[in-house]
């Protein structure tokens, strides 16, 4: 019992990180040794025994948490918030700098980047890249878009909501995507290096034939 409280205590803490981002980070942080135990209430049915022990363990990765990982985010938000003031944000520059983004470009047919995007999290990348085009007035059908994250069945559908026609990966698509994206006529690439990349679906778009 013990191993599986600390993995689901572990998903928990997670989950109530996330929400924290989502929201007030500072008051949720503040509060998880009150919200992980009322989360896992909706999951285990835990006797005495087992709430000291969740109690015991909860604290100790606490206390470890904002003694060891929560100066290193403090740092990266303090980096990125110069950045922003230096005006330094451009192209892929928080990337190269934190290492912790990813991005979202709008390439001219003959592969020329445009418009680039960048955010934490790959679909916010898309979002931001996707009002930028509506701002520029960018015809979406006249160009692809390439994602520096694999191409999830979500970022496929943001694609063709937007209507955009050719999304180019550097990872890999998920079989959901590749289907999804056959569907919708989207022309599909994944493992998108310098010179080369694989075909999904619609290769014609990209001058190639042949599909995987």
């Amino acid at each position: 019992m013990p191993a599986r409280l600390l993995k689901v205590l572990s998903i928990c803490l997670g989950f109530a990180l996330m929400l924290g981002a989502c929201s007030r980070i500072d008051l949720a942080y503040r509060n998880l040794d009150r919200l992980v135990p009322w989360s896992l209430g909706d999951y285990l049915d835990m006797n005495r025994e087992q709430k000291t022990l969740l109690d015991d363990r909860l604290r100790q990765h606490l206390a470890w948490h904002c003694q060891t990982q929560l100066p290193g985010y403090l740092d990266w938000l303090d980096r990125l918030r110069t950045m922003v003031a230096d005006n330094q944000v451009t192209d892929q520059a928080l990337q190269q700098r934190t290492g912790a983004t990813h991005a979202a470009a709008w390439c001219s047919p003959d592969g020329r980047v445009q418009l680039v995007r960048e955010d934490v999290g790959r679909h916010n990348a898309l979002d931001k890249l996707v009002g930028a085009m509506v701002e520029s007035r960018v015809d979406p059908r006249d160009g692809f878009c390439c994602i520096t994250s694999r191409a999830s069945v979500e970022m496929v559908r943001k694609a063709v909501a937007a209507g955009i026609t050719a999304l180019v990966a550097v990872s890999a698509p998920t079989a959901r995507a590749v289907d999804t994206a056959r569907r919708a006529r989207l022309a599909l690439a994944g493992f998108a290096r310098r010179d080369d990349l694989v075909l999904y679906s619609d290769a014609d778009r990209f001058g190639n034939p042949t599909l995987s």
